[in-house]
């Protein structure tokens, strides 16, 4: 909600995101340093659903949420001579932390930032159905996806293809305005063979010069949510249409706090009809 103050990302925007996440969807931050990428992923995580099993991992604890089935894990660095395989005693990397938190049986697991070798087992977990959420230092989809297929990552393109949706972040410093924005939403279709090549879907953009986002439809995230749910899109527009202003309202009541935030998502999963008419949205 203080993203929505700040004009960060809109509540249509917000809504899409809370159906994705809802529907085990896998998400990726993207953006260069200091641009939001990890106030966006922390923001988004409140609508996880509150009898699901959220496992974190991160270099630096950054992320804060009022989760109670939430389980955070923290890498350590090691002291002393490395042993023959290069680590120190004690060293816990982000590597070790993801492979063993498959074995915790969670419903959705969040990577703080991925850079190294961690990336792989991040996607081999997206490919066996869990969903997966992190941050990615890139400038673009087309960037992420080269560095993805790249040395050190070296990744497959049939992996990176479990990716769902890439959201860009981005800062903008200038005489005017020191503002950071969310600059497109995208959606992966297919990551082709050739390294670098995506066939994406651009759901939102932002318009600099009117500072507006731009909704541009026919998503493919969607189709694939009406053909699992039976729902049509039109519906589901619908049910983004009403999250979104829900989120707006909350605004205008001043509820920042996120467990405020929280405790009303966690309401509408139980009573969606009832919440609405208590903030009287039609």
């Amino acid at each position: 909600v203080h993203l929505l103050s700040y004009h960060t990302l809109s509540g249509e925007m917000l809504g899409i995101f809370w159906l994705a996440i809802e529907n085990k969807f896998n998400i990726m931050a993207i953006g260069e340093t200091a641009s939001g990428k990890t106030t966006f992923l922390n923001s988004i995580l409140q609508f996880v659903p509150s009898e699901a099993r959220i496992v974190s991992i991160e270099d630096t604890r950054e992320l804060n949420l009022a989760h109670e089935n939430w389980i955070p894990a923290v890498a350590r660095v090691g002291f002393g001579i490395p042993n023959l395989v290069g680590k120190q005693y004690g060293e816990i990397t982000l590597f070790d932390l993801l492979r063993e938190t498959f074995r915790q049986n969670p419903d959705y697991v969040v990577v703080g930032e991925v850079r190294g070798k961690e990336t792989y087992v991040l996607f081999q977990g997206m490919a066996s159905g869990h969903p997966s959420f992190s941050t990615f230092h890139a400038a673009s989809v087309e960037t992420m996806i080269r560095r993805l297929e790249t040395p050190p990552i070296n990744l497959p393109a049939s992996l990176v293809n479990s990716l769902d949706i890439v959201c860009s972040v981005i800062h903008v410093k200038d005489q005017r305005r020191n503002i950071r924005r969310v600059k497109d939403v995208k959606e992966i279709i297919e990551v082709k063979q050739m390294v670098g090549t995506v066939d994406s879907n651009t759901l939102f953009e932002w318009n600099r010069i009117e500072d507006k986002f731009v909704y541009n439809g026919n998503s493919h995230i969607m189709s694939i949510i009406s053909k699992r749910s039976g729902r049509t899109i039109k519906e589901l527009e619908d049910d983004i249409r009403l999250r979104g202003l829900l989120l707006t309202k909350l605004l205008e009541r001043n509820m920042t706090h996120y467990k405020d935030v929280t405790r009303v998502v966690n309401e509408y999963y139980k009573d969606p009809e009832g919440v609405l008419k208590f903030f009287n949205i039609k």
